[in-house]
């Protein structure tokens, strides 16, 4: 073993972290949930040695699938805190199923959400659950949560993953993205809402394609960016892209039909969360969580952002915080240690 590597690993010890915990492990075979609606839902569990911690249930992004918490070629989040003892859930959402179907926000906060919950408490036997949510997987968990009796007895904590809370001073590309999706018209394919096909095509207004709109510079290597683009995207439905499309050029995140306000309850939250927010994250800058967590009423509540001028290592952009190549050891830890004991976080 040559010198360098010696103290690389010396040094990854001392912070918590071993190469173990990195490597890939496939879940049990899914439990498939027939929502209300007739939609599927699918939950993925990676078992946990620890039975007397909550599980804890992850929740992607939109347009993503279950394989953003697991990579094909270097594993994830779910592993990692499997590995470290917490019985952990993915939740993937309907639209990975590929049967085509149209839905917004409103069947995943009405069926899919609620039930998965309800699906895991049975499985598990327990009473609380931890939830994380990577993006509008969090934005979602924010809105679900305010419209609930809280602090609400089911869920002990919540962590968000560059999940905005407001559409405030949004990136150029993410406004033109929003002007071209209002025109799109049912069974449409276009890269606006066909995202494996955005990898390729030039994203208006952003420096190169949707993948590096997601991630900052050159922080992503190209077994990622073929894991991401390959296995993780899932088509946005027209109707859900119109909504989000709203939300960018009004200011409010409302119900498909416009007659329900989102996110405007979210003073009732009163459940501890962590905030986590990627220093240039191009879709949903760390200003857009400040929203979020100034609104709560937690009593225990942070946030974290992460970049250099935090002395971390990189700069995080949207995908970074989980899929970086340091996001395994600054950003694991943390939110694990925040799990454990969010009084104790730095």
């Amino acid at each position: 073993m040559g010198l360098l590597q010696f103290i690389l690993i010396s040094y990854l010890g001392v912070c918590g972290f071993s190469y173990a915990d990195l490597s890939r492990v496939e879940p049990l075979a899914p439990v498939i949930i027939t929502t209300e609606d007739q939609a599927q839902v699918s939950l993925y569990h990676y078992p946990g040695k620890d039975p007397r911690k909550s599980p804890v249930v992850l929740f992607p992004e939109i347009g993503t699938n279950r394989l953003i918490f697991n990579l094909p070629s270097s594993g994830g989040l779910a592993p990692y805190l499997s590995r470290k003892g917490r019985d952990v859930w993915v939740v993937e959402f309907r639209g990975a199923d590929a049967v085509p179907r149209d839905w917004s926000l409103d069947e995943l906060l009405r069926y899919d959400l609620p039930q998965a919950l309800a699906r895991v408490g049975a499985e598990t036997k327990q009473k609380n659950l931890d939830l994380v949510g990577l993006g509008m997987g969090g934005t979602i968990l924010l809105e679900y949560l305010s419209s609930r009796p809280n602090p609400d007895p089911g869920i002990e904590k919540i962590i968000l993953i560059n999940s905005p809370g407001s559409t405030q001073a949004v990136n150029q590309a993410v406004k033109i993205w929003a002007e071209k999706a209002q025109g799109l018209g049912e069974g449409d394919k276009s890269e606006l809402i066909d995202l494996k096909k955005a990898c390729q095509t030039p994203w208006p207004a952003a420096p190169g394609t949707l993948f590096h709109l997601l991630f900052w510079g050159p922080i992503a290597d190209e077994k990622t960016e073929a894991d991401v683009c390959q296995s993780v995207f899932e088509p946005i439905p027209p109707g859900l892209a119109k909504q989000l499309a709203r939300w960018v050029e009004t200011g409010i995140l409302s119900s498909r039909d416009g007659k329900r306000n989102f996110l405007i309850n979210l003073k009732n939250i009163r459940t501890p969360v962590l905030f986590l927010s990627g220093q240039l994250d191009n879709l949903a800058p760390p200003w857009q969580a400040d929203f979020a967590y100034r609104a709560i009423s937690s009593e225990k509540k942070k946030i974290r952002i992460f970049g250099r001028a935090n002395r971390y290592q990189k700069e995080y952009g949207h995908f970074d915080l989980i899929l970086g190549p340091d996001a395994f050891r600054e950003v694991y830890p943390y939110l694990f240690n925040w799990l454990k004991n969010p009084k104790n976080s730095n």
